[in-house]
């Protein structure tokens, strides 16, 4: 069947060295247009499980990142629900549950403000988009308890394979986006979030980790 994807891979095959996209100082060739949507298109599908007739939502700016994903949601057969970031996170809240969205793509200067999204979706999966925090594959806001406030958030992420995450960098993000009792207290690593057979985080396996630190 064809998608939108057929027609950069046309132009790919044309004029494989000829700038399809030129944005800042990053320029993508026709040849690597096409190369970066298969690569996407086959992560969403054998690495996040989406399917086709999926949402896959995205908040952050204009970007060649969102670009690839749009027609890599296409080759899979999903679609890409683009989320204004102007917008408070109980509103994405709403549009992320209106949507069903499967996943959520959020740049990396948007990480805060996607963390603070309602989790009114627990099995949708988080992931951060860039290359300025390509260590992060994926992470969950959870509660630990705490003696003094009864509980304070904290971050649970998975590193990309060899990758270590830049914790001080991390939250540094949330200065300024957040109310500050609302910053994450501590990003604790681990090897793979804990998921049921439909691919939903067990966020109740996440507390009772971070409860028995």
């Amino acid at each position: 069947m064809m998608d939108l994807a057929h027609w950069i891979e046309g132009w790919a095959d044309q004029t494989p060295d000829k700038p399809a996209i030129v944005a800042d100082e990053q320029t993508l060739t026709y040849a690597g247009f096409a190369r970066a949507i298969d690569i996407a298109s086959r992560a969403l599908v054998h690495e996040l499980g989406v399917r086709s007739g999926d949402r896959v939502a995205h908040l952050g700016e204009n970007s060649v990142a969102r670009i690839v994903l749009f027609f890599a949601c296409a080759r899979a057969g999903a679609s890409l629900v683009t989320l204004n970031w102007r917008l408070a996170p109980p509103e994405h809240g709403f549009q992320l549950t209106d949507s069903g969205a499967s996943v959520l793509f959020a740049d990396p200067a948007f990480i805060a403000h996607a963390t603070a999204i309602p989790d009114a979706l627990s099995d949708m999966k988080r992931i951060c988009l860039g290359a300025a925090h390509a260590d992060l594959a994926e992470y969950a806001a959870v509660g630990r308890p705490d003696p003094r406030w009864d509980e304070v958030p904290v971050i649970v992420a998975v590193p990309h394979p060899g990758q270590t995450v830049d914790v001080p960098a991390l939250l540094a993000l949330f200065e300024g986006r957040l109310a500050r009792f609302k910053h994450p207290k501590d990003v604790v690593t681990i090897g793979a979030l804990p998921r049921n057979a439909l691919g939903k985080v067990l966020k109740y396996e996440l507390r009772a980790m971070l409860a028995g630190d």
